[in-house]
């Protein structure tokens, strides 16, 4: 059973230009595994944390497919937040 991280070539973390925010998505995938996780998490431009979330996902035949299946989570979930987005 391997592990793979969607952002394995990222080194570190590069804050958003000034009074901007940005969103960091993250995947794990486990090729023989039925359930995979994902997360999100939101920072500004001083790399505070403002909001996060992680969930499992499941009934992905692929790592592609959780890939997207994690990212269209991470649009939802930030949508539902309006105001303090």
């Amino acid at each position: 059973m391997a592990l793979e991280s969607t952002n394995s070539s990222v080194d570190a973390w590069e804050k958003p230009p000034s009074e901007m925010v940005k969103c960091n998505v993250g995947m794990a995938w486990v090729d023989a595994g039925p359930v995979n996780g994902s997360s999100w998490i939101l920072r500004d431009d001083h790399g505070q944390p403002l909001q996060h979330s992680r969930q499992a996902l499941t009934g992905s035949s692929s790592k592609m497919e959780s890939d997207l299946k994690s990212l269209l989570w991470a649009v939802q979930a930030m949508a539902l937040q309006e105001n303090t987005v």
